[in-house]
């Protein structure tokens, strides 16, 4: 006798579970009320369950939908709408200064917004190796705010009137933890480095522009984008508390088709931002939008020079350079730090913190030491790209889950062997296979905008571990495709302690997706050009290529 009724059958189908360390394979499901009833063969499936609806895939392949183990889902959603692209190869043209301001200037024409706003440009990768002055900007308008984002988001260039409204007027004092660069005569140059100083300009110029603009629309695009990759669930990697009741509007709308884990900013030295008991809840009625873990920074990111590091950058900046021993620096107190680490296990709070360099992973190891006390929390390190096997061994020891960044081989990685850290250092960022060898759950992220939403760059990346040039950068970091996988799909949702989904399992939710090619048996060189074909959240068809 069927154990369920009105159940759908999908059928036709390479089916990875995704549950188990090695490959296995089924080929249907049943879903019912948005809830998976068991996988299996046809013939055992329509034996169990009264079939409603039959649904033939085709021979495709079908997968857990993605969990986002890091990234800014309102930001990329903003970025795309608001925002001017400025990238460098491999994913993009800018070569110059001349390019960015023509570019600003053709953006300014065509959507003519309150400000002038570009981001994914990176200095070192440009002719003249430098970030554009206030000046320069200055010709792209002297009535708007012109403001140039680098492509890690931890430096700006702004023109003049974005300086004036953010108050960096030439006696402002740069808070400790960021820098404004000054010229000669000490007059800002236009450069900012790190949240201290951003921060002022993400109040006073990109939350107005912001303001302006349909944000609900903007929220719905970006999940779409994201259901279009295969993700089931984004992240807001770090929210403020307007956010969450944003989210929760959006998805009561039917604009938020996606899940959300949101993890609430914490900045050094404020009030908690969420209590133990609503960390993992739901903040709204339709049960897709979560608390995650609460989000911290230690420093800034590789190619910008701010990461913190054990040892210098293996060539200096050409036109930022500080000392020749310079190795980034911390943007908070290691005091601060400690407190803040303090306060969040008292509290039982996980947290997720962000940490490239060596040296800022060694302070959160350090307060993670001295003040744990409970070790299933998982406490994320975020980035984690320079981590050392000495380093590996104490976050195992404490039970912590590094996050790694893969897709910097392929669009910064000959930047790190010639520039940033050199041919050792560069060959062992962000290893994951030596974390899976020492039995680390690890999950890999995209950092988006900092890069695409695109989890089969990001997963080819893991995979092949080639720059832009196509040359190997580590080859003994390499992982298979599946174990990638199980970086976007179970260990990723694990990090989130998201019990319901990240496997193909009875009891799970019915979040999966189609793809057009079976990342795990194509050749290895093919899986950045897989494409979803439909994704379901819930058991619901919410994406369909066109």
């Amino acid at each position: 006798m069927p154990s369920k009724r009105g159940a759908t059958l999908y059928y036709n189908a390479n089916i990875y579970p995704m549950a188990g360390d090695l490959p296995e394979t089924a080929e249907a499901l049943v879903v019912s009320h948005g809830q998976i009833q068991a996988i299996g063969t046809v013939k055992e499936l329509e034996n169990r369950f009264s079939i409603r609806c039959r649904v033939d895939l085709e021979g495709k392949t079908v997968l857990p939908g993605l969990v986002d183990a890091h990234s800014h889902f309102s930001f990329q959603a903003i970025a795309d709408a608001l925002f001017v692209g400025l990238h460098s190869a491999p994913t993009g043209n800018v070569a110059s200064i001349e390019d960015i301001t023509r570019l600003l200037r053709e953006h300014d024409r065509q959507q003519n917004l309150w400000a002038v706003i570009g981001h994914g440009f990176d200095d070192t990768k440009i002719n003249e190796y430098r970030f554009p002055t206030r000046d320069e900007l200055d010709t792209v308008s002297m009535e708007k705010p012109v403001v140039v984002i680098h492509q890690s988001f931890h430096l700006m260039s702004l023109n003049s009137k974005a300086l004036e409204l953010s108050g960096l007027i030439d006696d402002f004092i740069v808070p400790e933890g960021g820098v404004a660069y000054r010229d000669e005569n000490g007059r800002f140059t236009g450069v900012l480095e790190e949240g201290p100083v951003i921060n002022l300009v993400n109040r006073k110029v990109i939350q107005p522009l912001v303001a302006k603009n349909n944000l609900l629309r903007i929220i719905q695009k970006g999940s779409s984008l994201y259901l279009s990759q295969g993700y089931t669930t984004a992240n807001e990697g770090a929210a403020v508390k307007m956010q969450q009741s944003l989210f929760s509007i959006a998805s009561l709308l039917g604009m938020l088709k996606t899940k959300l884990v949101v993890n609430p900013g914490l900045l050094s030295g404020g009030a908690l931002p969420i209590t133990a008991e609503k960390q993992g809840s739901f903040c709204d009625l339709g049960r897709r939008v979560s608390i995650g873990p609460v989000k911290l920074f230690t420093d800034g990111s590789i190619q910008g020079y701010t990461a913190y590091l054990r040892q210098p950058y293996y060539k200096q900046h050409k036109t930022r350079a500080k000392n020749d021993d310079y190795r980034g620096y911390l943007t908070v107190t290691p005091e601060d730090y400690m407190n803040t680490v303090e306060r969040l296990h008292r509290e039982n709070l996980q947290y997720a913190v962000h940490a490239n360099g060596d040296a800022a992973i060694q302070l959160v190891i350090d307060a993670e030491q001295k003040y744990q006390k409970n070790k299933d929390l998982h406490n994320i390190i975020i980035h984690c790209q320079t981590v050392g096997i000495d380093q590996l061994e104490q976050i195992r020891s404490l039970g912590m889950i590094p996050s790694f960044f893969p897709i910097h081989t392929y669009i910064w990685g000959k930047h790190h062997r010639n520039t940033f850290l050199g041919e050792e250092r560069a060959a062992r960022m962000n290893p994951i296979a030596t974390s899976q060898e020492m039995d680390i759950p690890c999950t890999i992220h995209s950092d988006s905008p900092v890069t695409a939403v695109d989890p089969w760059l990001l997963l080819w990346s893991a995979v092949m571990r080639l720059d832009e040039d196509g040359a190997l950068l580590g080859p003994n970091e390499r992982v298979s495709a599946y174990d990638g996988l199980l970086a976007l799909t179970r260990n990723a949702a694990a990090q989130y302690r998201l019990s319901d989904r990240g496997t193909l399992e009875a009891g799970k939710r019915a979040d999966f997706i189609v793809l057009d090619q079976n990342p795990i048996t194509i050749d290895e060189h093919s899986i950045k050009d897989i494409r979803v074909l439909q994704t379901y959240v819930d058991g619901k068809l919410v994406y369909k290529q066109k």
